[in-house]
């Protein structure tokens, strides 16, 4: 197949991800089918949550009172880096285990082993029929038949001679989380991401070869605006499961990933209690343009954070509350002028920014969970401490980065903050006096 940058139908893997603008048509989540698990050695050094059965997962709490029992294996497997972000809730679904969905892949806790294990999402993608639709997105129909007749070792033996690109072995052997799996090997790498369930094959820039649980990309040839040329990124499973209507609804209700409680639920609001990002510096009241709500023409969209300007490169960023640190960007790679350019005359012609390449607008972020499932992203960062970490708990007031531009067009540095509860930034769907009054209700200003 030929790809054309052109097209609507764009294949943007940058952070690895795939970027689909295609409408699907509504589909039927899949029936409980239990899942093929290989062998499993465990030296994972995070410590599980306790577990004292499979009924207990949906009543156990975490640190807010709600329903989060895959945090530390989230962690083990990479966290945001592998898994990406989190889609939605747990959901109880195929063999009655249950599962929460992330943009790269989903995770289904076991509770005869006492954590979680990477579900086969291209498995179930393949199973309700998708190959075709899946092999104009490129990627490669699944090898259905591998001569195997069910003997596990033949199949093993099989399917890992399918790995024929170096690039792509590499990435499929190597260890996702040294500072967690003190020993890696490939069986490891098959709990990770299944065995290959295709080999290899070219899509126009790339090539790209199906797993049980994932779909690796190698870019070959440079295109603007994308991985660079000797890239492997994978696609976002847990994304084309959420597009095919394979993760039921209800467990993608609330926006944020994780399970928090509805606006409103006792009488609880979200907009209170805030500390300043930046100590002495205000909100904008009276310039519009700074605050939730704001056109920016340049990219088609909406601006949904809180600008504050006035401040030096790398003025401390404060945490606005006390919480869990659920996304840092130590390893931030920024965009060229000629990138941002490019990016933003896709928007226009599209008539609205992506997702992927919001989040990429955004810059270096941090992102911090806090009580009731209040979310707070800072972005534009132009720098992060150190030693801040994917789950560090942060009090309210420490510092979690320095103002910067990133991802901008600028050569200022401000500091954006945006607010999130249930789905929705603060003060969406109002404007003018009514805005004001929540953000500084929000600020105590």
């Amino acid at each position: 197949m030929l790809f054309h940058s052109s097209r609507v139908r764009l294949f943007l893997v940058a952070i690895g991800c795939l970027l689909i603008t295609s409408a699907p048509a509504a589909m039927t989540p899949i029936a409980s089918a239990k899942p093929w698990l290989p062998p499993a050695e465990e030296d994972v050094q995070v410590t599980p949550v306790p577990q004292p059965s499979q009924a207990a997962i949906v009543s156990s709490k975490d640190f807010a009172s709600r329903t989060i029992r895959l945090w530390s294996d989230y962690l083990g497997f990479g966290g945001f880096d592998t898994l990406g972000p989190p889609i939605g809730k747990q959901f109880e679904g195929r063999g009655g285990f249950y599962y929460q969905a992330y943009q790269r892949g989903v995770l289904q806790w076991r509770p005869d082993q006492q954590r979680a294990i990477p579900a086969n999402t291209f498995d179930w993608l393949n199973e309700a029929g998708l190959d075709e639709a899946l092999a104009a997105k490129g990627i490669p129909n699944a090898i259905t038949s591998d001569g195997s007749h069910g003997d596990w070792l033949k199949a093993r033996e099989t399917r890992l001679g399918w790995l024929t690109n170096p690039e792509i072995k590499a990435r499929f052997l190597a260890n996702p989380n040294p500072s967690v799996y003190k020993t890696w090997n490939v069986d490891k790498s098959i709990e990770l991401y299944g065995l290959p369930s295709s080999r290899p094959e070219r899509f126009g820039p790339f090539i790209t070869q199906r797993f049980q649980r994932i779909a690796l990309q190698l870019w070959v040839s440079d295109v603007p605006q994308m991985p660079a040329k000797g890239s492997v990124v994978g696609i976002l499973g847990g994304e084309l499961l959420k597009e095919y209507g394979i993760i039921p609804a209800d467990a993608l209700d609330n926006g944020l990933g994780w399970e928090g409680s509805s606006p409103g639920d006792d009488g609880f609001d979200p907009w209170v209690g805030f500390l300043l990002p930046v100590a002495g510096v205000q909100p904008a009241y009276d310039m519009p343009s700074r605050l939730p709500g704001a056109p920016r023409d340049y990219r088609a969209g909406i601006h949904e954070g809180i600008d504050f300007y006035g401040v030096p490169y790398d003025a401390p960023v404060r945490a606005v509350k006390e919480g869990r640190v659920i996304r840092v960007d130590q390893n931030y790679t920024g965009i060229s002028s000629q990138q941002w350019s490019i990016m933003s005359e896709v928007c226009v012609k599209l008539g609205y920014t992506p997702p992927d390449m919001l989040d990429i607008f955004r810059g270096r972020q941090v992102w911090i969970e806090h009580f009731h499932g209040v979310v707070s992203r800072y972005a534009h960062l132009n720098s992060i401490p150190p030693d801040l970490r994917l789950g560090d708990w942060v009090q309210a007031g420490q510092v979690i980065g320095g103002a910067g531009s990133t991802g901008t067009d600028e050569t200022v540095a401000h500091a954006h903050v945006e607010l999130w509860y249930a789905g929705k930034y603060i003060g969406q769907g109002q404007s003018g006096s009514q805005l004001i009054a929540t953000i500084r209700r929000a600020f105590g200003g």
